[in-house]
């Protein structure tokens, strides 16, 4: 279950200067998907261009070194190949870095309860039709919490039964937890546990983008 921010432009230096999310464009961040493909696609982008650069100074080395005989040549296609891959490296390091700094900066943009609520929507096609719930939070954010699945539940009510609606409601249970952070919850059902905590998806995104390799 991953956290996605809305990204309006194929090159990712737009997330460095956007700095606040209006409500209702947090509908195009229910997908880590979403963010981590744009990410993607731009570090090929960057990996074609630096692997064009590569073979062009590895066949100037070749050309001008072993044409005299010297070992010249591959040196410099040596060094050029380490150039290469280090400065992929850096850029899939800072890529990731500004990522994650302007997921930090969107999510400080909404209120604790409205992050919960859309928790909530991620994850309720996995958790409907468990006998039970239990949801983890800060106890500083038990009513913010509570607060979320109310408004869920009358969100969806059309969509079942009210006998069920009243199940479900009473299998619910918010407990608080002091080892998270105030806007982190950990769903936990019989079947398993959710971690819904914004840091641990944040970082599925950084590491999603640094463990990317080129074709």
């Amino acid at each position: 279950m991953g956290l996605a921010f809305l990204i309006t432009s194929e090159n990712l230096q737009i997330l460095s200067e956007r700095r606040v999310l209006k409500e209702n464009e947090y509908s195009a961040l229910l997908d880590a998907n979403s963010i981590v493909t744009t990410a993607q696609q731009e570090a090929e982008r960057i990996a074609r261009e630096a692997e064009r650069r590569k073979e062009e100074m590895m066949r100037q080395g070749y050309d001008e070194g072993f044409a005299r005989g010297e070992s010249e040549g591959a040196k410099r296609a040596f060094a050029a190949t380490l150039d290469t891959a280090q400065a992929l490296a850096f850029v899939r390091s800072t890529m990731a870095d500004m990522v994650v700094r302007a997921l930090h900066g969107l999510v400080g943009e909404f209120e604790r309860e409205r992050i919960f609520e859309l928790a909530l929507q991620r994850i309720d096609a996995l958790v409907r039709d468990e006998a039970f719930l239990i949801v983890r939070v800060a106890p500083a954010s038990i009513d913010a919490m509570k607060n979320a699945l109310a408004q869920h539940r009358d969100a969806h009510a059309e969509e079942v039964h009210e006998a069920d609606a009243q199940s479900r409601r009473q299998a619910v249970r918010v407990v608080p937890d002091p080892s998270l952070a105030q806007d982190d919850c950990i769903v936990e059902t019989p079947a398993g546990s959710i971690d819904a905590r914004l840091s641990t998806q944040i970082d599925a995104v950084r590491a999603a983008i640094e463990a990317r390799r080129t074709p």
